[in-house]
């Protein structure tokens, strides 16, 4: 009857899985409306990055849609529980409306983060 426990013991160990905690990469404010913004100016944008997960968030790279958006990125880790901003600077090209995309590419489940702004940039 001992070998049984002992075997039951063994068998349901050997079949639990131990789940490998990631870095959680949160952003306050994904979608950002910019209003109007000037033509001739170069508007910057602000995004803040969370990492709620246990281990350490690496991002990798950082890329935007066009050259006219122009991310202020120097590969960094933050840490469990931390915070970082990322400054995108966005120079409009033409006239009227604008959606421009920033991809995040970093160690977490989903690998690419997408952040989006949009607006109308007026004379």
């Amino acid at each position: 009857m001992k070998c049984w426990g002992l075997f039951c013991l063994l068998f349901i160990v050997s079949n639990c899985s131990v789940k490998e905690d990631k870095p959680e990469l949160t952003v306050v404010n994904s979608n950002i409306n910019l209003g109007q913004i000037k033509y001739d100016s170069t508007t910057v944008i602000q995004f803040k990055i969370y990492n709620k997960g246990y281990h350490n968030l690496i991002i990798d790279t950082v890329s935007a849609s066009c050259d006219c958006t122009v991310p202020d990125f120097v590969k960094k880790t933050i840490y469990s529980f931390d915070s970082t901003i990322l400054v995108v600077r966005y120079t409009p090209i033409n006239l009227g409306e604008f959606k421009k995309v920033v991809v995040l590419k970093s160690n977490t489940d989903s690998v690419f983060t997408i952040l989006k702004f949009y607006g109308k940039a007026i004379k």
